[in-house]
């Protein structure tokens, strides 16, 4: 091996690793773009749907005083003026015909109210649609950016595989997946802090119960002459957040056993797990692996499961707790679950989710990512802070 297809090889996997990187950041770029857009898209609706009700309300309305007119100023005109006629005085029948006007301009003037509204409302659609063709502009534009450095990154990967330079970088991968295990580590610690803090937030928040006065031992007799007291309706026992509530990932932590799912918790899957990856063969098991090319022994946290394309990444009832780049592993997801579990997802190639979204069971969560060894996709479960041995669980 030449130094200079050393230094060669080098270059490519940090430029893979470089791109890697980059395709993450408009990859999650993307997203929150279109939540955004769909976000506008929603307020659109909702406005077409108000003008529509008001338009509606105007049609009714002009019906109405349609008939009106004709019903007093056609069919009982006599009617009209033998009632402001009949007046005892003048000043009665200056009421009556201010009366009878007033009624024709009330309904008059409730429509040019109701025009005014529509006209406010299709200016804030008119707004709304000019910043949703907007974001899609940009999301065109990003979603171009990323096809071309997927391409790059394909191409660099295709000059390693030229120049015969694998096992240089699959050393510099290993070294750094030894150093993002730890920071999957630590980012676990953070969510666990995080959700710890908003737990004893909560609980000082919570008002001191009051005793609860001494019942009388028998029902005292109404007094003559008052009604008694009817019972009020059950006040709506729905805790309210606080705007100063601790968050991880846009949910509120300590209600994480209600929002995932109920009925069943996380442990319960074991034994029956669902697999993230269809089809998918066991790479690398859990623990120490042993690499007789390279020479080394590492220990692997979870899983590696190698399939045969970019297939799409499957998870079960949670919510998204963290979306990470990291290097070896690269576009990185973590989910929390009931009972204090946690499911790492790493070495994806897109990721078709946000933090705070909440997954249902098969939800994809995104695709399979190509690494230097082909498509690779790695797989972790934590109970707290002690990551598992995922092999029994499937």
């Amino acid at each position: 091996m030449s130094l200079k297809g050393f230094k060669r090889g080098k270059r490519s996997y940090e430029s893979i690793e470089k791109f890697n990187k980059q395709v993450f950041l408009l990859n999650k770029l993307v997203n929150e773009l279109k939540a955004e857009e769909l976000l506008k898209s929603r307020q659109i609706s909702g406005l077409q749907s108000e003008i529509s009700g008001i338009e509606l309300q105007m049609d009714q309305l002009r019906q109405f005083y349609a008939r009106y007119v004709v019903a007093v100023y056609k069919g009982l005109v006599k009617d009209k003026w033998l009632y402001i006629l009949n007046s005892g005085s003048f000043d009665e029948a200056l009421r009556r015909y201010r009366y009878l006007k007033a009624l024709s301009d009330k309904g008059e003037s409730v429509i040019a109210d109701l025009k005014s509204s529509v006209e406010k409302l299709e200016s804030a659609k008119i707004s709304l649609q000019f910043e949703k063709n907007e974001k899609e502009k940009i999301i065109a534009l990003k979603e171009g950016e990323e096809i071309s450095l997927k391409e790059s990154i394909e191409e660099q990967k295709d000059l390693l595989a030229d120049i015969g330079k694998n096992k240089d970088a699959l050393k510099k991968e290993l070294e750094a997946k030894k150093q993002s295990e730890k920071k999957i580590g630590s980012l676990i610690d953070q969510l666990i802090a995080k959700e710890e803090l908003a737990k004893k937030n909560k609980t000082k928040k919570k008002p001191t119960p009051k005793k609860p006065e001494p019942k009388p031992k028998t029902k005292p007799e109404p007094k003559p002459g008052k009604k008694t007291d009817i019972p009020t309706k059950t006040e709506d026992k729905t805790p309210v957040l606080e705007d100063d509530e601790e968050f991880i990932g846009g949910s509120p932590v300590e209600d994480y056993e209600e929002q995932v799912v109920k009925g069943k918790s996380f442990s319960s899957l074991k034994g029956n797990l669902m697999k993230p990856v269809g089809s998918a063969k066991i790479f690398r098991p859990f623990g120490e692996n042993k690499n007789e090319e390279l020479k080394t022994v590492t220990v692997n946290y979870g899983i590696d499961f190698k399939v045969e394309s970019a297939q799409s990444v499957k998870c079960v009832d949670g919510i998204i707790s963290a979306i990470e780049w990291l290097p070896g592993y690269g576009s990185v997801v973590i989910i929390t679950h009931t009972e204090g579990y946690r499911t790492v997802y790493g070495h994806l190639g897109s990721i078709s989710v946000r933090e705070g979204n909440k997954v249902a069971a098969g939800s994809v969560i995104g695709t399979v990512g190509k690494s230097l060894e082909g498509y690779i996709f790695h797989f972790e479960i934590w109970k707290g802070k002690q990551n598992l041995n995922p092999g029994g669980w499937f």
